[in-house]
């Protein structure tokens, strides 16, 4: 069947398409003038409680860090901290840190303060307390957290050994044996795993502990030598 072939006079007679649906355009719009006016309104809205948001946010965190760097410089009274009746400016700024800033960088940091002032006061309980409550804020998602989360776990098997609490201790210093960013803290962890042993009598344990650590490149020198004095005084009463 033959093509049928428009002529250039009936071409110029169909109407333009671009024009017709541009005019179509503005005829709808016309018609729902008020509707867009709204429509454009509530998305200019939500921009900008969304960008005020992130700015609260934003001024928030940066409060808390200028309250923590407040915190650490009101320094450490060391009698206050061995007689726990008597207030601690950087506790008691601390606390008030982590009461009205929690759930900021800046509070997880002064949690890991707070577990350490406490350690030093002996009261261990709390220590543990600040120590998990630093690590539940941590980030996962970068080095810098994965090496904070090393600290803090060396930091509450130190409180847990403190406390006699072995078994929860050996899982802490088993955590810092397999954090791929703290191996300068391996010896410590052999350390302390070696001594939980020691403490249960299990001294079969704390021997093969020890001898792991004498075998591992990345234990230090000094370490090394508090290993083979440990290991030494086993035998020795053996």
């Amino acid at each position: 069947m033959a093509r049928q072939r428009i002529t250039r006079k009936e071409l110029l007679r169909q109407p333009d398409q671009f024009i017709t649906r541009s005019a179509r355009l503005i005829e709808w719009a016309e018609a729902n003038a008020s509707s867009i006016v709204y429509g454009v309104g509530a998305v200019i809205l939500v921009g900008a409680l969304v960008g005020g948001w992130f700015a609260w946010q934003a001024n928030r965190h940066h409060r808390a860090e200028a309250l923590l760097y407040e915190a650490i410089n009101a320094g450490d009274n060391g009698d206050a901290l061995q007689n726990t009746s008597q207030p601690n400016p950087m506790v008691e700024a601390l606390q008030a840190l982590v009461r009205d800033y929690d759930r900021t960088p800046a509070a997880a940091q002064a949690y890991w303060h707070l577990g350490r002032l406490y350690f030093d006061r002996a009261d261990y309980v709390a220590a543990v307390e600040a120590y998990e409550q630093a690590r539940q804020r941590l980030s996962s998602n970068n080095n810098q957290s994965a090496l904070m989360r090393a600290l803090l776990s060396l930091n509450m098997a130190y409180a847990e050994e403190a406390q006699s609490a072995c078994a929860r201790a050996l899982e802490n210093f088993q955590a810092v044996l397999q954090a791929p960013t703290a191996m300068w803290l391996r010896g410590e962890a052999y350390l302390g795993m070696g001594r939980c042993h020691e403490q249960s009598d299990a001294l079969e344990m704390a021997v093969e502990v020890y001898n792991r650590a004498l075998s591992d490149a990345e234990v230090n020198e000094l370490t090394r030598q508090i290993l083979e004095e440990r290991l030494a005084n086993i035998e020795y009463n053996f």
